[in-house]
């Protein structure tokens, strides 16, 4: 029964007890409305005439702007739930006052006072309950709840509404305030239920002089916002102009007051009935369905249509008193039906893209002080239309249709503003560095006890700053610093040296080359040397001949950087020893030289270096070729992307090849015959050149067979900007083809057992779905909002729950109904039936079997993981073995599935012998250990620390850095061991953001459940103290 209610009303089961229980608070909120506005009015009209309602309205003005204002500044000091409490308090109390007022003495002053507390208290009860939903519920939320909570205040007046005339004909009507004080109490009952189960923003604010409150300034710098205070204005003026006309035809048509309270409290009844229906039932649906659209242009269309009725009787046919009577019943009726719960749904949702410290206080603003003003200018205009002007019912008419016209024009101007307000909420976590402060504004004395740290990382980043802020005194700290104890300092002013070239510190670094004891503090200082003598490349030459190496090294590339032709002969002879000798070190040096020299003949020398049988060299010389930019040199450069140790480099060269690399790269990348990570790299190079002829390159892949390479085309594409048209028929045809195929596997999904045999498979499913997903949003930024959809992206991928509801909010606005109906509950988290019920699907259901048989044809991960669960292939087999043993190291366990395939493949079968060392203390790690079979000894010196057996791992943050190793390691017995290296997991850490997210969350779980324990430690500490 539950389900079904939940179905039809439009409710998630997680929301079904908060909803509820908000139901029944507005319901008496709003029987608290309607039987003030049944109350005050007839009381009012018995002491002053219609002639006077705007007065009330100026009253309105100033008064319930000011109440709201005194309660603004009391939200600045307490929580939000103890100042919705004393806004119900206040509320209730003053009704018990007035109602004492009208038994002791009631006056035509007091009765003035009626209508100007009941608009005091419609305006602050729907700003307290409008608060809370915008606290607990998101903006995807608000469009399937706002209009079912709305639901909640038509409901009290169906019920209560048919009663009211009942009840004040037999109470009295003055005696309805008791009535009103007993619903806003329990009201308040219900908004402490609420706020006890879902606990809001609640905590106390910080102490004054730490929260920043945002000032009138912040909002009203905002064009979004002041379009909505415009609209609040402008639908509240011809509100109460329409008010005035209403209730000036009701004391004609109903003189008495009895008769005019009960006609009052039915016609509002009728309003209620159609207000339930529309908001339980359809306000939800149809924001979901047509969007922000519908929801503001509605009601003020309807108006427009039902209004000029009115206008045309009353200026030809103005003796019909009934017929006009029943007309503007018809018009306010419509006001109040569709104005209070299509209309005010859709008025809600335009506060939320707004940021969260300025929400609240704009939504306070537009509901606690625009609205006021804008009843009492509609009080100022009537005044003058009516009293000055003498305009009759027809005029009037007409006036109220301009503003109806103008509300239009801004509804349609807000509609189309709101997408824009999306995409700039999705997009208020990027913030430039040079945004966060401005450099000129740093004091001189921030950066002196910067420069004083005695951390290495404050010096530098305080020399970063005189630098960036073109310090006149950076020179004198540079000089102070060349003698730092730190290298790492020496280091970097040596490099701020080469960048400045102070002629006066020509002295002083030739006694820092002379004293320096390391080498690559030397090789900075020489350079340094080079660059403040540029052109004099005799200063070098004692450096060329230096016996330190360094020198030697730092005087080569100084010439390279700063030398001319002639200099660089000069050098040439010194290279080639460089080139030839022994050691690794020395060549890859020599790459990096031929990496700062312009001169043609490098390429020779670059090419022998290219196949140098030392990793480290073939990187170098890959950097230098990226540099140098000769294209005789991408064939081998292209070669190197085989190589899974020197793809990235390669991938790097490349990019710096710009446009020039494209014809050899596309040339490749067609190569069918090419390994699908070698051409998956180089559709990724294509992207990060990012020019329209790399996107032309790429566009070949779009609709690619291979789901991978497909992807990293795209990613490519929207990297490069890429445009087409909505027509385009090949992007709208995979768009299709991609539907499909999340189609196929969420019946899979539904279909498979969920056991453990199927778990991975499942995962591995659940995370092609979200590439499906990738693609399919890279596909649709080509031809429709770029920007809105690939912040939605963004959000998407890093699964961001603040942003979460804005990113699909953005999407259900920007696109299309049948796509949205595709991708929308692909980016939701639900379950695969409920996935294919939301995109109008319902595949017809298929025995397992047939469902594996066809995922095994995959080539991918999906296809090894089918090939697992059918019991075949033995290879398959051992790669689901090593994903589930890398699963179990935690440095890998919130990676994905089909990541861990990647770095499986990678893995390398050791075997060692007992008593063979395997790890040394002292020497630098850059490999992971996993041990299949036996056992090894963590050993220090000759003490032994701990026995690790099966599945025990080692190494594992040398994956990360490359720190000496802290312990030795030994095999006690014959062991096997995985071995991971670094290469291939940094490529995929570089390659895949959901694999560097989850590293990073591995990290800091790690960092604080040490902190956690630290902190454990100390109180026992304390504890043992005292």
């Amino acid at each position: 029964m539950l389900q079904y209610l939940d179905s039809l009303l439009n409710l998630q089961p997680q929301e079904r007890r908060t909803v509820y229980l908000m139901l029944a608070q507005y319901f008496f909120f709003g029987a608290a409305m309607l039987f003030t506005q049944s109350a005050s009015m007839p009381l009012f009209l018995e002491y002053w005439d219609a002639s006077a309602i705007p007065i009330t309205y100026i009253g309105i003005a100033v008064v319930v702007s000011s109440i709201t204002a005194a309660f603004l500044k009391i939200a600045e000091r307490v929580s939000l739930a103890n100042w919705l409490g004393l806004t119900l308090l206040f509320l209730t109390l003053v009704t018990l006052g007035l109602r004492a007022g009208l038994w002791l003495a009631p006056s035509k002053w007091l009765a003035l006072a009626l209508p100007i507390w009941t608009q005091t208290l419609i305006n602050l009860a729907v700003l307290a309950f409008w608060t809370l939903a915008a606290e607990i519920f998101d903006v995807r939320q608000g469009k399937r709840l706002f209009g079912l909570l709305n639901a909640g205040s038509w409901l009290s007046y169906v019920v209560a509404g048919p009663f009211t005339g009942a009840i004040a004909s037999r109470l009295g009507t003055a005696n309805l305030y008791f009535i009103i004080a007993a619903c806003l109490a329990t009201g308040l009952i219900f908004q402490s239920l609420v706020l006890r189960s879902t606990k809001p923003t609640q905590s106390a604010p910080p102490p004054r002089q730490e929260q920043k409150q945002p000032t009138l300034g912040n909002l009203l710098s905002s064009r979004y916002i002041l379009l909505i205070f415009g609209l609040t204005a402008i639908w509240r003026v011809a509100y109460f102009v329409l008010d005035a006309i209403f209730y000036n035809t009701a004391s004609i048509q109903f003189p008495d007051t009895a008769q005019n309270s009960g006609f009052i409290g039915m016609f509002f009844s009728a309003v209620g009935l159609l207000g339930f229906i529309t908001d339980t039932f359809l306000t939800g649906r149809i924001l979901s369905r047509f969007g922000l659209w519908a929801g503001l242009l509605t009601t003020p269309i309807v108006l427009l249509l039902s209004m000029s009725g009115f206008a045309a009787v009353s200026l030809f046919a103005a003796s019909w008193t009934t017929s006009l009577f029943w007309l503007s019943a018809v018009g306010k009726f419509n006001n109040e039906g569709l104005g209070f719960t299509l209309d005010q749904s859709a008025s809600s949702l335009l506060y939320q893209p707004i940021a969260d410290i300025l929400r609240p206080r704009a939504r306070a603003i537009g509901e606690g002080i625009i609205q006021p003003a804008a009843i009492g200018i509609a009080g100022l205009l009537l005044t003058l239309l009516s009293g000055v002007l003498h305009f009759d019912l027809g005029q009037l008419a007409l006036s109220y249709l301009v503003l109806v016209a103008l509300w239009l024009i801004l509804s349609f101007i807000l509609a189309g503003t709101y997408p824009r307000a999306l995409v700039e909420a999705l997009a208020q976590h990027r913030i430039r560095r040079e945004s966060l402060f401005d450099l000129n504004a740093v004091s001189e004395q921030v950066l002196t006890s910067g420069i004083h740290s005695p951390h290495t990382g404050s010096i530098i980043y305080s020399l970063d700053l005189l630098e960036r802020s073109k310090n006149p005194r950076l020179p004198h700290w540079l000089a102070n610093l060349v003698e730092h104890e730190s290298p790492e300092v020496r280091r970097a002013v040596m490099e701020r040296i080469e960048r400045a070239r102070p002629q006066a510190m020509n002295s002083m670094i030739v006694r820092r080359i002379r004293d320096e004891d390391s080498s690559y503090v030397r090789i900075g200082a020489v350079q340094a040397l080079a660059a403040i003598n540029q052109g004099n490349e005799q200063v070098l030459a004692p450096y060329l001949d230096s016996k330190r190496e360094s020198e030697r090294i730092g005087a080569l590339m100084g010439l390279a950087r700063y030398g001319n032709e002639k200099g660089w002969l000069l050098g040439m002879e010194r290279l080639q020893g460089l080139l030839h000798n022994e050691q690794p070190t020395s060549r890859a040096a020599a790459a990096r030289i031929l990496a700062e020299s312009p001169q043609a003949q490098n390429g020779a020398m670059l090419l022998k270096l290219l196949d140098d049988p030392d990793l480290r060299v073939r990187r170098a010389a890959l950097y230098a070729a990226g540099k140098s930019a000769n294209t005789d040199l991408w064939p081998a450069v292209l070669s190197k992307l085989r190589d899974p140790a020197t793809r990235a480099q390669a991938a790097e060269a490349l990019e710096a090849g710009g446009d020039a690399v494209l014809p050899p790269l596309a040339e490749s990348l067609a190569q069918e015959g090419l390994p699908l990570a070698v051409r998956v790299k180089l559709a990724r190079v294509c992207g990060n050149i990012g020019s329209g002829a790399a996107a032309k390159v790429l566009s070949a892949y779009l609709d690619h067979s291979s789901p991978s390479l497909r992807q990293a085309a795209l990613a490519g594409l929207t990297a490069c900007t890429h445009r087409a048209d909505k027509a385009d028929e090949r992007v709208q045809a995979q768009v299709q083809a991609e539907a499909r195929e999340a189609i196929d596997l969420l019946a899979t999904l539904r279909d498979l057992d969920s056991t453990p045999e199927t778990e991975m498979l499942r995962r591995a499913l659940g995370i092609e779905l979200e590439h499906i997903r990738e693609r399919l949003l890279h596909l649709l930024g080509f031809i429709h909002d770029r920007e809105a959809i690939l912040n939605a992206r963004q959000v998407l991928a890093r699964r961001d729950p603040h942003k979460l509801a804005f990113a699909l909010e953005a999407l259900d606005t920007v696109l299309p109904h049948e796509t949205k109906k595709i991708i929308l509950p692909l980016a939701e988290n639900l379950d695969a039936e409920e996935c294919l019920k939301r995109m109008g699907t319902t595949p017809e259901r298929q025995p397992a079997m047939a469902h594996l048989a066809s995922l095994a044809e995959h080539q991918d991960w999906i296809g090894i993981c089918a090939d697992a669960c059918l019991k075949k292939g033995s290879r398959m087999k051992a790669i689901v073995e090593k994903v589930l043993i890398l699963k179990s190291v935690n440095l890998f366990s919130r990676m994905p599935d089909d990541a861990l395939a990647e770095l499986a493949d990678a893995l390398t079968e050791v075997h060692v012998p007992a008593g063979a060392t395997i790890v040394e203390k002292g020497e630098a790690g850059s490999s992971l250990y996993v041990i299949i079979s036996g056992q090894v000894a963590v050993l220090n010196g000759p003490h032994l620390l701990n026995t690790l057996g099966e599945r025990d791992v080692f190494g594992e943050l040398s994956l990360l850095d490359t720190e000496p190793r802290s312990a030795t390691i030994r095999a006690e017995v014959d062991t096997s061991l995985l071995r991971l290296d670094q290469e291939p997991f940094y490529e995929v850490l570089a390659d895949r953001l959901d694999v560097a997210m989850g590293t990073i969350q591995m990290l800091t779980a790690n960092l604080r459940a040490r902190v956690g324990e630290v902190m454990s430690l100390h109180e026992q500490l304390e504890q043992a103290r005292t």
